[in-house]
């Protein structure tokens, strides 16, 4: 990423503590042990590049029949309950302009913005294995 989209990033930042890491990713990587993996925590590549240092993670909107754009979180989380999958630990969720993480059987990990989350369509999701 070229600095001065990393910039503009920092300077649109929502954590007033270290602008170089968004409160969302940054919650997420925390729940995963791996916010001080990287420098920056902006984007959803921020933090996967953070989360791969200690996990394997790979997208699954496929698998999970996520379509972009139309699933909401509760059609994502009813699916979850209804297919638990053991080999996934936790999965990493992408709507616009926010992240968050739930378990493999639909709960939720974290979430700093619960109710915005609610109407957003997802965009992408990732599940997290072990090594």
């Amino acid at each position: 990423m070229n600095k001065v989209i990393r910039t503009a990033l920092t300077a649109r930042s929502n954590n007033s503590d270290n602008p170089n890491k968004n409160i969302c990713a940054y919650e997420v990587a925390k729940v995963f042990g791996c916010e001080n993996h990287t420098r920056y925590l902006h984007t959803a590549d921020d933090l996967l590049r953070a989360v791969r240092k200690w996990f394997k993670v790979r997208q699954c909107n496929t698998a999970l029949k996520v379509k972009p754009g139309k699933t909401t979180k509760w059609e994502l989380r009813d699916h979850l309950k209804a297919n638990v999958n053991e080999e996934h630990m936790a999965y990493i969720v992408k709507v616009k302009g926010h992240v968050f993480a739930l378990c493999n059987n639909g709960k939720g990990l974290v979430d700093t913005d619960f109710i915005a989350s609610l109407n957003r369509p997802i965009e992408k999701v990732w599940a997290v294995y072990l090594p």
